[in-house]
């Protein structure tokens, strides 16, 4: 696989430095500080924040700080239409404009009014249409880059849009709609959670173009009422392809039109807006193709039940045939359009599975209706297939970019270790899952090259590692892979996994091994924080450290949290609540630069210290705080970098972040580094655990 959308995939990486007799956390190298944080996969933006400095009166509130929001909350073409639609979370883009267009200009409103704009380097206000953009003669792609910086003048996000006349050579688009289980989610918030149509890319050819716009809980009848039928025909050019998949909403009122607005009957409104869906489609030169739903894990026995398979007739207030496979298989025929049976494909592969392991593997566990990545990407190979075998000649230019082999799929093609000291060792850690393998059971081999081990939990590490899997596939595991090279070196290696049949997968690493300076010595300063006896800073090596500094809170106390992401890690910590009589922590939208704890390191004297790695974990014990931390070379905090932001935390349970900053501390200079708790929303007798906060380099 030649990209990493897994990336999606609920654990992305994390990284370690393990140090003399103990565990350090590390990111990538230089040059580019490299952040990570486990168990939460952080979303990342182009450029920096820096958090300014707290306003230490006592008296007057604090003041204003400059907002770090880089976003756009607009962008508007002034001819053709972004694929996908915009959103300030969607950095890159399709702009589909008609063959012969000679220029383009382009609109972009920020979310917040004091940020600026720039495109292609030029400035551009905010809610004005840029200068024309004249495009290439030749009707060949050209690439628009639409840079915001916000208010305080550091932190930016670029928006790529590569500019397509049509007819577009290059690729081909595909437009799906539909319900939640075809729906894209948010590896921050939803971590297990995924639509089938999310995970379809990784089984096609790079240039093809996916505009996902399914929607969670619509019927056929409300997204075509509710307007985003409209938004997605605005996309559509001659030559693209529709995908419909629709009924699991449809039932929501029993095979009846309800009074909810979205229900229909099978062989009524649900046939009827299918039929509207097929022909606007084909009126704009598209080329729909209809999927049956995907089973509910409703059972009978061991076999999926009427009810799993969307067929409702004579259930409740279903009045006469409700059966909406059929239904939809009825409107394929009297259309002539391209159909996939995911409803008995699904049905045919849950069975396989069996009760238990269908719950256990494919779907949530929150309901018998949504996937985990697993079941997605299993379901999206099916669709695969599926589309693969039918024979339409109106297929003829999307067939092709299909994969025809399925196999592994790393999380990541690449795992770069950067730069490491001798005497100290990094990991780094990459999911894999695995989909189609032959045979159908068995131990895949995972073999690290010389210099390197691997490990299936993060403990136990050895030359060699086996994956176990069952029904062809394998679900979402992490391979931690240490550097153990005893020499100074730069290496490119392969990590290799690999079934007993055909399936085989190579990770490749790539980084360097290097000598300590002259007279350099391994340094590091810890703060445990798992005890009132470890409150203080140990520090080897040649650094020097200050005890904890809190500001706008206190200890509260030292406490055990339920569960650890990742083990294995100690788990009492440091338990900090607000310098407040009640309790009461206010609702905010970001870190409060006025209410941090924060740690601070620096050489011996007449000593430099280069930091490889700042680490710690987090954890909350209640669902709406969150936390954000920054390191600093200044005392005042001003130029700081953020190496963590994690809004959505699993409540009782460690998070662990760390980042490569890449920072050389001359004689005499300082690193600070801060985490600033914060509450999305009002709360009580809430806390922010530390422990293990960690600074790694070497004095020299």
């Amino acid at each position: 696989m030649n990209r990493s959308v897994l990336g999606l995939m609920a654990v992305l990486a994390w990284s370690l430095v393990a140090c003399g007799g103990g565990s350090k956390t590390d990111g990538t190298a230089s040059p580019a500080p490299t952040t990570t944080t486990s168990a939460m996969p952080m979303p990342t933006t182009s450029g920096s924040t820096s958090m300014p400095p707290p306003d230490t009166s006592s008296n007057p509130p604090p003041t204003p700080q400059p907002s770090t929001d880089a976003t756009l909350s607009d962008l508007e073409p002034s001819v053709g239409a972004l694929v996908p639609a915009f959103s300030s979370t969607k950095k890159t883009y399709a702009l589909r404009v008609p063959s012969g267009t000679t220029a383009v200009a382009l609109t972009p409103t920020a979310t917040n009014a004091k940020a600026t704009i720039a495109i292609n380097a030029a400035t551009v206000s905010s809610g004005k249409a840029s200068n024309a953009l004249t495009l290439p003669g030749d009707g060949s792609a050209f690439t628009v880059n639409v840079v915001v910086t916000a208010e305080d003048g550091t932190t930016t996000l670029t928006y790529a849009l590569k500019v397509l006349p049509q007819p577009v050579a290059a690729g081909v688009t595909v437009h799906s709609i539909g319900d939640s289980t075809m729906a894209s989610y948010d590896p921050t918030v939803d971590l297990n959670q995924r639509g089938w149509m999310q995970m379809f890319p990784e089984f096609a050819d790079d240039t093809l173009i996916v505009d996902n716009a399914a929607i969670n809980g619509t019927s056929s009848k409300s997204f075509y009422l509710s307007g985003s039928w409209d938004l997605v025909k605005n996309r559509i050019a001659p030559g693209d392809f529709v995908f419909i998949q629709f009924a699991h909403n449809d039932e929501k009122d029993n095979g009846i039109e309800g009074a909810s607005g979205i229900g229909t009957a099978a062989f009524g409104a649900y046939t009827d807006y299918l039929t509207k869906y097929v022909t606007e489609a084909r009126a704009l030169g598209a080329i729909p193709i209809l999927f049956t739903p995907v089973v509910r894990i409703d059972w009978n026995g061991t076999q999926i039940s009427a009810i799993g398979q969307h067929d409702l007739t004579g259930n409740g207030t279903a009045v006469g045939d409700a059966n909406y496979p059929e239904a939809m298989r009825d409107v394929a025929m009297k259309t002539s359009t391209p159909l996939v049976d995911l409803t008995v494909a699904t049905k045919a592969t849950a069975e396989e599975f069996g009760p238990t392991d269908a719950k256990a593997l494919l779907y949530i566990a929150a309901d018998n209706t949504h996937l985990q990545v697993l079941g997605a990407t299993v379901y999206a190979t099916l669709a695969v297939q599926g589309l693969r075998a039918l024979s339409d000649s109106s297929l003829a230019p999307l067939q092709p970019l299909l994969h025809a082999q399925f196999g592994f799929e790393p999380s990541s093609a690449a795992l770069d270790f950067g730069d490491r000291y001798l005497g100290s060792s990094i990991d780094r850690a990459v999911s894999v899952l695995g989909v189609g393998l032959a045979p159908d059971s068995g131990d895949a081999a995972v073999t690290a090259p010389s210099g390197f081990l691997v490990s299936t939990d993060g403990t136990s590490f050895a030359p060699s590692a086996t994956l176990a899997y069952r029904y062809g596939t394998l679900p979402p595991t992490t391979l931690y892979v240490r550097d153990t090279a005893s020499a100074s070196v730069d290496f490119a290696d392969g990590l290799s996994i690999a079934t007993t049949g055909a399936n085989s997968s190579t990770i490749q690493l790539t980084g360097s091994t290097l000598a300590l300076p002259p007279g350099g010595v391994e340094a590091t300063a810890t703060y445990a924080l798992d005890s009132t006896t470890t409150a203080g800073c140990v520090a080897s090596g040649g650094i020097t450290c200050s005890d904890e500094q809190l500001v706008g809170l206190k200890v509260q106390d030292y406490a055990q949290l339920t569960a650890l992401l990742p083990v294995p890690t100690p788990t009492t910590v440091q338990r900090l609540d607000l310098v407040d009589t009640t309790d009461t922590w206010p609702t905010e939208t970001a870190a409060n630069p006025a209410r941090y704890v924060e740690f601070v390191v620096q050489p011996s004297d007449g000593k430099s210290l280069a930091v490889d790695t700042v680490s710690f974990n987090a954890g909350i014990t209640g669902t709406t705080l969150a936390f954000a931390a920054a390191y600093s070379t200044n005392a005042d905090f001003s130029g700081s970098q953020p190496f963590a932001n994690a809004p959505n935390f699993t409540a009782n349970a460690l998070t662990f972040s760390s980042v490569s900053p890449d920072v050389v501390l001359a004689p005499g200079q300082a690193l600070h580094v801060r985490i600033f708790p914060y509450s999305t929303a009002a709360a009580i007798k809430k806390y922010l655990g530390v422990q293990g906060v960690t600074v790694h380099g070497v004095v020299y």
